[in-house]
C-alpha cells in the first residue's frame, strides 16, 4: 500500500506539472487551449533531439527549451489567438486547428515513429517502497513551480499586472495596463512552464506525435478539480487524481483507473464548477 500511495503522489506530480500552463492561460486570457497537449509534445521532441544532437544531459536542455517555448507561445498568442479574443467559438476552432497542425507536422517529420531516452537513473527507497529518481524530480519540481508561480504572481510587478487583468481586464485597461502586452507574456509564460514539464517527462515517457493527447484530458480534469485559474488547486488536484488513479488500479482493476477521475471530473462540473480551491464564480474570475 505504501508503494501504491507513493506511486500515486508521483503520478500526481506529473499531472500537476503538465497542468500549470493550462490554468495560467485560462485564468488570464480565458482561452480553453486544446493545443496544450500538442505544445507539450513539441517541447518533448525538442528536448529529445537536443539531447541526441548535442550529446548532453536532457536536464541541461531546459536552458534552451524553456526560452524557446516562451517565444513560441508569445508568437502564437500575438499573431494568432489575439485575433479571436472576443470570439469563444473561434478560439476553440483555432486551438483545435493548431493541435492538428502541430501533430501532423510531427507525423511528417518522424513518420510516426516512437522515441525514448533511457538515462539508467538510480532509484530511491522510502520504507518498503522503491521510486525512480526521474519521477521524484518531477514531483519536487511540481511543488517548486507552484511556489515560484505564486511568488511571481503576488510579489512582482508583472505578476500583479497579470492578476489584475485576470480579475477584471476592463478595469485593468482603464488604469493603464496594456492588455496587448500582458496576454502574449502570459501565454508565453504558460508555454515556458510547459517546456519545463516536457523536458522532465522525456526520461519517463515514450515520445510520439500523439503523446500530448493522453495528458491534455487529465490536465483539464486537474484544472477543473482544483479550481479554474488556481495554482495551488492544480497542485492539489493533480495529487488527488494521481492517488485515485493509483488506488483504483490496485484495489479494483487497472482498466478502471482512469474511469474514476472521469467521474470526478463530471461530478465537479455538475455540483462545484469552481473546484476545490474556488469560490462561487471563481471559474469566471481568474487567477487566485
Amino acid at each position: 500500500m505504501t508503494q501504491i500511495i507513493l506511486s500515486g503522489l508521483l503520478l500526481g506530480g506529473i499531472y500537476s506539472i503538465v497542468s500549470y500552463g493550462l490554468t495560467l492561460v485560462f485564468g488570464v486570457i480565458r482561452i480553453i487551449n486544446f493545443a496544450h497537449g500538442s505544445l507539450l509534445m513539441v517541447g518533448m521532441f525538442f528536448a529529445y533531439y537536443l539531447t541526441k544532437t548535442l550529446n548532453i544531459n536532457v536536464y541541461l536542455t531546459l536552458l534552451i527549451v524553456v526560452p524557446c517555448m516562451f517565444l513560441f507561445g508569445y508568437v502564437i498568442q500575438k499573431y494568432l489567438i489575439s485575433h479571436v479574443l472576443n470570439e469563444p467559438i473561434m478560439q476553440l476552432f483555432l486551438t483545435f486547428g493548431l493541435l492538428l497542425l502541430l501533430e501532423n507536422v510531427a507525423l511528417a517529420i518522424t513518420r510516426g515513429d516512437y522515441f525514448s531516452l533511457n538515462l539508467n537513473m538510480s532509484t530511491v527507497k522510502i520504507g518498503d517502497a522503491v521510486m525512480d529518481w526521474a519521477r521524484m524530480i518531477i514531483f519536487l519540481a511540481s511543488i517548486l513551480i507552484a511556489v515560484i508561480l505564486m511568488v511571481f504572481l503576488h510579489f512582482t510587478n508583472i505578476g500583479i499586472k497579470i492578476r489584475a487583468v485576470s480579475q477584471n481586464r476592463y478595469a485593468a485597461k482603464l488604469i493603464g495596463i496594456k492588455l496587448e502586452r500582458i496576454y502574449p507574456l502570459t501565454f508565453g509564460l504558460g508555454c515556458a512552464v510547459l517546456g519545463i514539464a516536457s523536458v522532465l517527462l522525456v526520461p519517463v515517457y515514450t515520445i510520439f506525435p500523439h503523446v500530448g493527447f493522453s495528458f491534455v484530458i487529465v490536465a483539464f480534469a486537474v484544472v477543473v478539480l482544483g479550481g479554474l485559474g488556481s495554482i495551488p488547486g492544480v497542485l492539489v488536484g493533480g495529487m488527488i487524481i494521481g492517488l485515485l488513479e493509483s488506488l483504483t488500479g490496485y484495489l479494483l482493476s487497472p482498466d478502471l483507473k482512469q474511469l474514476t477521475w472521469y467521474i470526478i471530473f463530471i461530478a465537479v462540473l455538475l455540483f462545484k464548477p469552481a473546484g476545490i480551491f474556488g469560490v462561487v464564480g471563481s471559474e469566471e474570475v481568474g487567477l487566485k
